[in-house]
């Protein structure tokens, strides 16, 4: 009676179990992943979809995919189908139980070799898939695209599978395999694990290794090897319902049964979706993504993804900002082309040839740059300047990096804030931050009609009529007061005397210029309003009036030389170096000259400054090269005492004493 209760129990146990594969899955299912920000807001991901039979479900329409962030819907642009392959690892686990034969003297362990060898055939010529193989103690290849290798490994194979001893440790290998960056985006991945029961191996660490294959969405699939009618141990329960977990199918194969067919395991794992949509989000932080989708009258929705996006707003910036602008109060006045060019530079040329109040800016071009701090560069729909508070000037269309300052309206010395506001595609603003500009207003005097042109005949006609007039006087008057013959040496001694009176007078007169133009403030007019406490002021020749702007000093230390960007006062001519010369305003607030080394050199009424720098005075006459200044102050104390010193007869020079 006990023997036949036991066949009976057998009997149920066969029908119940194992002549059919166990399926993880018997509800549709889908999967979203990949999720690529790097074009925000434009995001790429790939979505696989899944009938209940395990099945890709091919030709799905964008209309028929909804995506929600946070449950915020957001609109499908592009959705391509693409196959891309199957990333597969075999691991074969063998022991006793597969070196059972059946009546044909055919071991277990050879038909699933063969199983695998005949899916192998079907498969050459084809590198679509990425392969691997591995056998407890036995020979392995990993990541190979052909076929012919995995046939040659299989057919290499020399296991004894009576004598081998079963290892869960294969299985580790293989999901550690199969969890391997892919060689194609969106290749599909799986284990095969063929073993023995695995009795009292199911611990900890083995369902840890079934739940990370989970997150990486491997699909572990098990054949496990048994005897018909063997009863199910609790090891065996666990193991179907982790592989339930992962996706996968469980199977029970005791040689009576036939063998799956592996195409039905990998051809659904081969086909992705491409993906494309818009986001909505417009700030940083972490957001619950997933997609649903509509196949006839059944929605399937993936599980939620996490996307952590950080998103900042545009910082903009200035490229070289000008410190300090000279402006022409009068700019109707101003010549279009030296304006323009004027106004790029940013500063005042003061090598110059014509230095007028032509030569100064009636706006400044302001270039600007734009940084993405958030690492995502993204189109800009408006850029604003705006200078101590309010908007000046706006782009509403490209160029949005550069601006044109007026400065028109400005009629007095004044520091100004200025700043750009810029604004994304996204709705972002950022800001740069303000940099202060010193803005010099120059008075100019008008000089009164020049009316010489007018008259230009009349006034030619009268001098030649005046210089007749002269000659014709002359000529009467030396033919009446013709000396005589014996007097002729006492006049040519009074000649030579009249002569050298004359220079005399000439020395005296240049004396008198010199000190006329240190002492008489009115021949330096300096502009009205500045707060400027020293100037120099450009002179062609070294004793002639001034015909430019004066040259505010309003720093510690100002270098002069050629060098653009480099030089605070930047002087076109060979003679000048790129940086020849420096005036700097000690802390006992007195200015010096020093020379930087120049071949030409620096020079303070016609002697040569030093590096270490040489003292200026109100009036001083320097030279930068062969380019003229004279430096002023607005509130001198004391001006140089001109000297005559004369070295031989006829002769002399001015030097400089302090008073």
């Amino acid at each position: 009676m006990a023997n036949r209760l036991r066949g009976v129990f057998s009997i149920i146990i066969l029908l119940l179990l194992p002549t059919s594969p166990v399926s993880a899955q018997s509800l549709a299912y889908a999967n979203l992943g990949n999720l690529n920000t790097d074009n925000f807001p434009r995001i790429n991901a790939m979505l696989e979809v899944h009938d209940s039979q395990g099945n890709f479900i091919h030709g799905i329409q964008p209309n028929q995919v909804s995506i929600l962030e946070s449950g915020q819907p957001a609109p499908v642009t592009n959705l391509e189908e693409k196959t891309t392959g199957v990333q597969v690892v075999f691991a074969i686990n063998p022991g006793p139980a597969f070196g059972i034969r059946n009546n044909q003297a055919i071991s277990r362990y050879d038909r699933l070799k063969e199983n695998l060898i005949n899916w192998a055939n079907s498969r050459m010529g084809s590198t679509i898939d990425d392969l691997s193989l591995i056998i407890t103690n036995g020979p392995s290849i990993s990541h190979n695209n052909n076929p012919r290798e995995l046939l040659d490994t299989l057919n290499s194979d020399q296991v004894n599978p009576r004598n081998a001893v079963p290892n869960i440790d294969t299985l580790f290998h293989a999901v550690r395999l199969a969890g391997d960056q892919p060689v194609h985006s969106g290749m599909g991945r799986t284990v095969l694990f063929i073993t023995t029961s695995p009795e009292d191996q199911i611990d900890q660490s083995l369902q840890n290794l079934f739940v990370q294959a989970k997150e990486q969405k491997i699909p572990i699939n098990v054949w496990m090897i048994s005897s018909s009618g063997t009863y199910i141990s609790q090891s065996d329960k666990e193991l179907i319902s982790l592989v339930e977990s992962t996706g996968g199918k469980f199977y029970t194969f005791s040689d009576e049964e036939e063998l799956p067919n592996l195409e039905e395991y990998l051809e659904p794992l081969r086909h992705i979706y491409y993906l494309e949509y818009e986001s909505n989000i417009r700030s940083s932080g972490t957001y619950e993504i997933f997609a649903s989708i509509q196949t006839g009258t059944e929605v399937i929705e993936t599980d939620l993804e996490i996307l952590e996006i950080n998103i900042q707003p545009p910082k903009p910036a200035f490229i070289s900002p000008p410190i300090q602008i000279v402006v022409n109060p009068n700019p109707t006045e101003v010549d279009s082309t030296t304006d323009t060019q004027s106004a790029q530079e940013g500063k005042y040329n003061a090598s110059s040839n014509d230095q007028t109040s032509n030569n100064l800016p009636s706006q400044q071009i302001l270039q600007v740059v734009f940084d993405f701090p958030d690492g995502r560069k993204r189109p800009l729909v408006e850029t604003s300047l705006i200078v101590d508070g309010k908007v000046v000037e706006e782009n509403l269309q490209p160029p949005f990096d550069q601006f044109t300052w007026s400065l028109n309206d400005y009629t007095s010395n004044e520091v100004h804030l200025i700043k750009v506001r810029a604004k994304d595609t996204l709705g972002l603003t950022g800001e740069s931050i303000e940099i202060p500009v010193t803005v010099e207003v120059i008075e100019f005097i008008k000089e009164p009609p020049n009316q010489i042109d007018k008259n230009l005949p009349l006034i030619l006609g009268l001098s030649a009529l005046l210089a007749g007039s002269i000659v014709t006087s002359t000529l009467i008057l030396r033919r009446k007061l013709q000396p005589k013959t014996v007097k002729s040496s006492h006049s040519r001694k009074r000649h030579t005397l009249r002569i050298q009176q004359s220079s005399d007078v000439q020395s005296d007169s240049t004396s008198g210029l010199f000190t006329s133009l240190i002492k008489k403030k009115q021949h330096f007019p300096l502009p009205r309003g500045s707060t400027s406490n020293a100037y120099l002021v450009f002179v062609a020749d070294s004793e002639e009036f001034p015909t430019a702007p004066p040259i505010p000093i309003t720093a510690d230390e100002m270098t002069i030389g050629s060098g653009h960007g480099q030089a605070v006062l930047q002087l076109d001519d060979p003679s000048i170096e790129t940086i020849h010369a420096k005036i700097s305003r000690r802390k006992d607030g007195l200015y010096y000259l020093s020379d930087e080394g120049s071949v030409a050199g620096s020079w303070i009424n016609y002697h040569p400054a030093s590096r270490e720098g040489n003292k200026l005075e109100h009036g001083d006459l320097i030279y930068i090269g062969r380019v003229g200044f004279r430096f002023l102050l607005r509130k001198p104390s004391q001006t140089r005492r001109p000297v005559l010193s004369g070295d031989n007869e006829g002769e002399s020079s001015i030097k400089g004493e302090d008073s």
